[in-house]
């Protein structure tokens, strides 16, 4: 049993594919949507209203939302960051979580795809593509 499934999220659909796989999941662990957006974090994007980051929280906000209604009694969560999607992803594998993600979109199958990132680690945790 997982202690929380955190699936990698940004709004393609494979990601939809991995997110809906992981809240059908016959679990009661808790489900955290990370949403992670390129670039550095800027203490004065916080602030802002318009910009990559805000947009992209409520993108997903609103999809955990749907998320809730389609499946009722599931604890959801979402988070959005900056940063590098295999290393926020990469610090729940040690904590007992189940990371999911989606397949390339890129449509050239390579040994580098986030899931084969983040399965390469050094450590414990599991990783679900």
């Amino acid at each position: 049993m997982f202690t929380q499934i955190v699936v990698g999220w940004d709004g393609s659909p494979n990601a939809e594919a991995a997110l809906e796989w992981a809240a059908a999941r016959d679990d009661a662990a808790p489900l955290l949507i990370v949403h992670t957006v390129p670039g550095a974090d800027t203490s004065s994007e916080y602030l802002r209203a318009t910009g990559d980051l805000p947009e992209a929280r409520v993108e997903l906000i609103d999809r955990a939302a749907r998320l809730r209604v389609e499946h009722p009694g599931r604890s959801v969560d979402t988070l959005t960051v900056h940063g590098r999607a295999d290393k926020e992803l990469a610090t729940y594998l040690d904590g007992g979580a189940l990371v999911v993600v989606g397949g390339s979109q890129s449509g050239h199958e390579t040994a580098w795809t986030l899931g084969a990132r983040l399965a390469g680690r050094r450590g414990r945790g599991a990783v679900a593509v």
